[in-house]
């Protein structure tokens, strides 16, 4: 889908917060209500596999949007950097009408350790229920989730004021 080679997120839809291509790698950041986020247009998924590369600039929050149909819909995977006294892992959220429910709590599902500035590739494979995630190359998730959102839209996010990249962003559908 992109690596953003050509300097411009004209393929993405911008739903909050500053995003732009820097470096060839699409850079996000802001603090906005909803959260900073950025879609891929023209593009719903349901049963998906994503391949993509992410850093954490500033803060250690990685968000990837699954299945998104607004603002109070979605599944989100955040992908968190080693920070103090705790371990990286991954969090999963279903976001219906607005009523999120947290599917692993934090620390539940660790992932490989990495730190600010250093990037993780990531694939995720989503089929109905069931999703499988690699963090560089390492399987850390194999399990099904009772999710309500069946299809929907692939995006990125940054939280909390935090800067995040992303890069070579595949997707199958």
């Amino acid at each position: 889908i992109d690596n953003f080679d050509s300097g411009n997120i004209d393929n993405w839809e911008i739903l909050g917060g500053a995003w732009q291509v820097t470096g060839g790698q699409l850079v996000g950041s802001g603090n906005a209500v909803p959260l900073p986020m950025a879609l891929v247009k023209d593009l719903v998924i349901s049963d998906y596999i994503v391949e993509l590369d992410m850093t954490s600039i500033t803060r250690v929050d990685k968000l990837v949007f699954v299945r998104f149909k607004d603002v109070n819909n979605f599944i989100v995977l955040n992908f968190r950097a080693a920070r103090p006294l705790t371990q990286t892992d991954v969090v999963i959220e279903e976001s219906v009408n607005g009523n999120s429910t947290r599917f692993t709590p934090e620390f539940s599902v660790p992932i490989p350790t990495h730190q600010l500035g250093e990037p993780i590739h990531v694939r995720i494979e989503g089929k109905g229920g069931a999703m499988k995630i690699n963090v560089n190359n390492i399987p850390v998730l194999d399990r099904s989730f009772p999710f309500i959102a069946t299809e929907g839209k692939f995006g990125l996010g940054v939280f909390n004021n935090n800067a995040n990249s992303f890069d070579n962003i595949v997707i199958w559908n």
